[in-house]
């Protein structure tokens, strides 16, 4: 959640907690960063990699698995 801050003309700072589980929304916080001036923490940006390389992982492993119950399913086929 970002914050009011600067309130009445002043300067403030506003400060952002996430997690990992958050890494979803960093593309967007890091545009409004970027829109504003700011710039982008390392480690914001590796955040996001590591969740895409995760998700990418995930995928490829349902995949993997869906092709090798396709094949059992092949091999459960009995005959009279």
């Amino acid at each position: 959640m970002i914050g009011r801050t600067g309130r009445a003309g002043r300067k403030g700072k506003a400060i952002t907690f996430f997690t990992e589980k958050d890494s979803d929304k960093l593309r967007s916080i890091a545009n409004v960063m970027r829109r504003s001036g700011c710039d982008v923490p390392q480690f914001m940006l590796e955040l996001n990699k590591r969740k895409r390389k995760k998700q990418n992982n995930k995928s490829k492993d349902k995949k993997s698995k869906k092709h090798k119950t396709d094949e059992s399913d092949d091999n459960d086929i009995e005959s009279d």
